[in-house]
C-alpha cells in the first residue's frame, strides 16, 4: 500500500486596539506543514488508522495499535504499528469532554503513564513527529495502547487518525 500523508497546522490571529486616528494591528501567524512519503524512515509512514468512534460515559476506549490489537487500517487489514508518527483526535460531541491518555501499557506519547490531555467538546488534539523515531515506539503488551477517556455524563464521540510505520 502506498501512503502519502500531509499534515498542515496554521494559526492566524490579529489583535487590534480601539479605532482612533490610526488603528494599530498586531498580526500573528504560526504555520507548519509536514509531509510523509511511503516508507519506514524519517519523513515516511506506511500505515494509517482512521475511524469515527464513540465511548460510553465513565469508560475508556483503549486502542491497541500493535499486532493482534484488533484495529483495522483504512482498507480493512489488521493494523500493526512499530512506530507512531501522527495522532489527531477531534472531539465531535457538542457537550461531552474527552481526554487522550497513556495507560500503564500505553504507547509512550506522554512523559509518564496516566498523563492525559483534555479534549473539550469540539476540541482537537494533534501531535506529530516526522523523524525516524516518530513520537514513540510500539511494543506489544507493554507499550501498545492509546486511551480515549470519557468522564461522567453522556456517551462521547470522536474522530481519530493515527499514522505510523510497520518497522
Amino acid at each position: 500500500m502506498a501512503l502519502n500523508t500531509r499534515l498542515d497546522v496554521m494559526l492566524k490571529a490579529e489583535a487590534s486596539l480601539t479605532p482612533g486616528l490610526a488603528i494599530p494591528v498586531a498580526p500573528t501567524t504560526i504555520a507548519k506543514a509536514m509531509a510523509l512519503a511511503t516508507g519506514t524512515s524519517a519523513d515516511q509512514a506506511d500505515k494509517i488508522y482512521a475511524a469515527t468512534r464513540s465511548v460510553n460515559a465513565s469508560t475508556t476506549d483503549s486502542l491497541d495499535v500493535a499486532t493482534g490489537g484488533g484495529l483495522l487500517d483504512v482498507f480493512g487489514a489488521a493494523l500493526a504499528l512499530a512506530k507512531v508518527k501522527v495522532i489527531v483526535v477531534v472531539n465531535t460531541h457538542a457537550t461531552q469532554g474527552l481526554s487522550i491518555s497513556r495507560p500503564a501499557a500505553g504507547v509512550p506519547i506522554f512523559t509518564a503513564a496516566s498523563d492525559a490531555v483534555p479534549i473539550p467538546p469540539g476540541g482537537v488534539f494533534a501531535v506529530a513527529a516526522p523523524g525516524a523515531a516518530g513520537l514513540a515506539t510500539v511494543t506489544a503488551a507493554t507499550a501498545d495502547l492509546i486511551d480515549i477517556v470519557n468522564g461522567a455524563g453522556v456517551t462521547g464521540s470522536y474522530q481519530i487518525v493515527i499514522v505510523g510505520t510497520s518497522a
